[in-house]
């Protein structure tokens, strides 16, 4: 299984703008293919910005690149129109993840922590923890 971790930081003015545009990709999600679970989690630091990160977990990699170039994917991030807001946001960070079995998140959470931190997106020392903000696991059958 394969896990994918997409990163956006912008200023915490904005936290409840993104967290909507996490919500409409989420809308979008259930009828795709090889596609299983979404997780939304909000890091939580001793800073000014805010940290959202989706966990989607996929089937494998050719799931999610059929998602990636489907016409579902580009109406669900068509309403990032909003070119002022979207421009306040840093550089997203994805990190993908193989994983065996159903997905720990404390795990995912720890994981995702030190990439941020690996890739100079947070401060060498961070001791952030993530908050629940939407799980969504996709209905057998």
């Amino acid at each position: 299984m394969l896990v994918i971790a997409n990163c956006v930081t912008g200023p915490a003015d904005l936290a409840a703008w993104i967290e909507d545009e996490y919500r409409i990709v989420l809308s979008t999600l259930d009828d795709v293919s090889g596609f299983h679970d979404f997780y939304l989690r909000k890091l939580i630091a001793a800073n000014e910005e805010c940290t959202f990160v989706s966990l989607t977990t996929w089937d494998d990699m050719s799931d999610f690149r059929a998602w990636r170039h489907s016409e579902v994917f580009l109406s669900a991030h068509r309403a990032r129109v909003d070119r002022a807001k979207f421009g306040r946001l840093r550089t997203p960070r994805r990190y993908d993840y193989l994983v065996t079995g159903a997905p720990d998140l404390a795990e995912l959470d720890s994981l995702v922590l030190a990439s941020l931190i690996d890739s100079d997106h947070l401060p060498s020392g961070s001791t952030a923890t993530f908050e629940g903000i939407l799980n969504y696991a996709r209905a057998a059958g």
